[in-house]
């Protein structure tokens, strides 16, 4: 994120990409890159579970297996439910990420909006 907004005030200081005299421009853009940064955080926070998921699941099989061997039926019973609990807890994750992702890309580009109210005021106040 900081290194996003680094990038694009930047640009503004160079005005490569900016024009000087629309400052919605600069804020549309430094919004969207603040909210596709903190996106791909979460999708990042999202593969970070997965690997934690797995890894829980992992040891989940080993210790049923390890306790229950001489009983293959409960064996079975417990490592099956094991896997259902695991896809819920996955299906929940993807859900979760898909919907903070979507408030991240959806407020970056309204706070964009917000920003450039507050510098027209600020202009008018000086």
């Amino acid at each position: 994120t900081y290194t996003s907004a680094k990038t694009v005030t930047k640009f503004r200081r160079n005005d490569l990409l900016i024009k000087k005299d629309t400052p919605h421009n600069y804020f549309k853009i430094k919004a969207i890159l603040t909210s596709v940064s903190f996106s791909l955080n979460d999708l990042f926070l999202h593969f970070k579970f997965r690997e934690h998921l797995l890894l829980a699941y992992n040891e989940g099989v080993r210790k049923i297996s390890m306790l229950n061997s001489s009983n293959s039926t409960y064996r079975d019973k417990l490592l099956n439910d094991l896997e259902i609990l695991k896809g819920k807890y996955y299906k929940c994750s993807v859900a979760i990420v898909i919907a903070i992702m979507l408030f991240h890309l959806v407020g970056g580009l309204f706070s964009a909006r917000t920003m450039v109210g507050k510098y027209y005021d600020a202009e008018r106040v000086h």
